[in-house]
């Protein structure tokens, strides 16, 4: 990265900026950002650190089934190895001072907060060529102020999530650098190396590489030839490198197996047939524009046409081949897997808020003929606000994106107003007031707008956050007393945790892949018959099953209007005669049911 010439302006701002940044995660992580008594923030994070546990204990790199989740089939997660890693070299650091566990543990909290100060610099990085120094700076401001996008990067995520907005970030500053700089190689290579690696990390960066190909591409057609050599460059680096990552992440064995939700022999074939397109992109690069419009229309109709031919299922998504009986019951409750108006009204009210000022200060560039200006930074900018825009509107986690595209123009909006403000006629007193309060209003308007509608469409949930942690601590100490316990049937997010606290098996976890699991789980609970539901718990020599009636489990299960379901029948007090009811320590009882399973 290139390093700012006044390091002694540089180092004190940046400093106060992570500060910031680290005390508003702290706040948040001890706050109402977290469960109680839980050192992580939700099923993800448990999960993955229960995969690095297992890969340090086989050494086993392309087994990616938990075994003692579905018992006894194993859930195949859809997770890569980058994240493992990094969260495997920590844990070694720290072994030496906590042991492995708790070294992994304690790594695995403050991963994230640590890639988001990397965020930071290497916003300062990307944006060197496109906006000055006070711009750069107001980001900084911005980019911490985005609640919804600090959630990548409370304490205790360990998620690849952050990491994917870390690589984000670079491939945008190399983008920035291809645009301003079309004659050199450096950053198209280092953009695909970037690309490729976030791709091996997450399939969803498959849309921050049609954002380049786009940004690339308009430039071909309205500013000429040099951009067609770079589409061919970024293609090509995009397929060797990808082509590298896949070697590494599976076995020989598996090369040509083809799936949509991680790194496959179908996104080698998607980034092959970019490498032909651009190449014949640099065939007609002296052609006059309508004909390189008409050309290269021709070319990506055929290329989509291959691909739909090859990989029809490609253009499913990640999603591709899931059990449709999983999305009524599962799929449709997932948080961010949800479109943009099922946020709460106080995001809604951010994004929504963001959008228009983004629109409006755009309106403004063209109308004030200095869209040229900022040329650079707005090409690439826009091709992301178009590609990011729909998705964010489909699913929120697309909006982590949207929201990073959107403040990067609202940044030189804000210095734009602030300047304006430094060159009135104001009293020298007045300036420095009404700089700071218009920083205040840009900064935390929309914020404090979102509070107050929050405030006015307040509703109190009716479901509680379960502590796992005591209850993972009491059943250790039943399975001392009862060791041919082994097995728990319990609601698919109790899972993870569960699996890294203790011993025993669990029947699910909320991962698409994991259809088994989740509808054996949904079956059981679902049965009106008392037999039926026997049958089916011994079929996975289920030992123990838990429920937790306060939490959200009630909106999987089942409702049955005519006959009550196991489930209700449960926690509605009945015991069939093979489940036995165990005494709990009075801090569980208030929130959980745990039946012991008996052979009658």
């Amino acid at each position: 990265m290139e390093i700012p010439k006044r390091k002694n302006e540089f180092l004190p701002y940046f400093l106060l900026v992570v500060f910031i940044f680290l005390l508003i995660l702290i706040v948040s992580y001890n706050g109402i950002g977290t469960k109680e008594h839980a050192e992580l923030m939700d099923t993800d994070t448990y999960m993955r650190l229960v995969r690095v546990e297992q890969l340090a204990e086989t050494g086993d790199w392309y087994d990616s089934v938990i075994h003692r989740s579905n018992y006894p089939y194993g859930d195949e997660l859809h997770w890569t190895r980058p994240l493992d890693v990094m969260l495997l070299a920590g844990a070694f650091a720290l072994t030496p001072f906590q042991g492995f566990e708790k070294g992994l543990l304690s790594w695995g909290i403050i991963i994230s907060p640590l890639l988001g100060i990397f965020c930071l610099l290497a916003l300062y990085w990307a944006t060197l060529s496109v906006m000055n120094k006070n711009s750069r700076r107001l980001l900084w401001l911005l980019f911490i102020s985005q609640s919804l996008l600090l959630q990548v990067f409370h304490f205790g995520r360990p998620d690849h999530h952050s990491l994917l907005m870390l690589l984000f970030i670079i491939l945008l500053g190399c983008l920035f650098r291809m645009v301003n700089q079309p004659d050199r190689d450096k950053y198209v290579f280092l953009g695909g190396f970037i690309a490729a690696f976030s791709l091996w990390v997450s399939v969803e960066t498959i849309f921050a590489i049609i954002m380049v190909f786009v940004t690339l591409g308009v430039l071909w057609l309205i500013r000429g030839k040099a951009y067609a050599r770079q589409l061919l460059l970024f293609s090509l680096s995009i397929f060797v490198f990808s082509t590298v990552f896949l070697f590494i992440e599976r076995p020989l064995s598996a090369l040509f197996v083809v799936e949509y939700d991680k790194i496959s022999i179908a996104y080698l074939f998607v980034f092959m047939l970019a490498v032909l397109a651009t190449y014949l992109l640099t065939l007609i690069r002296n052609a006059t524009m309508f004909s390189k419009l008409l050309k290269s229309t021709l070319i990506l109709m055929a290329s989509g046409l291959a691909i739909w031919l090859v990989f029809p299922s490609f253009y499913q998504g990640p999603m591709a081949g899931i059990n449709k009986a999983l999305i009524p019951i599962w799929l449709s409750k997932v948080s961010e897997a949800q479109p943009l108006w099922s946020l709460d009204p106080y995001h809604t009210t951010i994004i929504i808020g963001s959008i228009i000022l983004f629109l409006l200060y755009l309106i403004y560039l063209v109308i004030k003929q200095r869209f040229e200006t900022h040329f650079n930074l707005l090409i690439p900018i826009i091709s992301g606000f178009v590609i990011f825009l729909p998705l964010g509107i489909y699913q929120i986690r697309m909006n982590y994106y949207l929201l990073l595209i959107i403040i990067l123009l609202l940044a030189v909006f804000l210095d734009d107003i602030v300047t304006k403000v430094s060159n009135s006629k104001l009293s020298d007193i007045s300036k420095p007031l009404l700089r700071v309060t218009v920083m205040l209003l840009f900064i935390l308007g929309l914020p404090g707008i979102g509070v107050l509608t929050s405030l006015d469409n307040e509703t109190k949930s009716e479901t509680i956050q379960p502590d796992l942690k005591t209850l993972s601590s009491f059943l250790n100490d039943y399975q001392q007393t009862n060791p041919t316990a082994e097995t728990i049937l319990t609601f698919l997010d109790f899972g993870p945790e569960i699996l890294y606290r203790t011993d025993f098996n669990v029947m699910a976890g909320p991962y698409h892949r994991n259809d088994q699991g989740i509808l054996y789980i949904y079956e059981v609970m679902a049965t009106n018959d008392f037999e039926q539901a026997w049958e089916m718990l011994n079929e996975r020599s289920i030992d123990l099953v838990i429920l937790c009636p306060k939490s959200s489990e009630t909106s999987f299960y089942k409702k049955s209007p005519d006959q009550s379901t196991f489930y209700e029948r449960l926690i509605a007090g009945e015991k069939p005669t093979f489940l036995e009811e165990i005494d709990l320590p009075q801090k569980l009882s208030e929130s959980f049911i745990i039946f012991k399973v008996t052979m009658d």
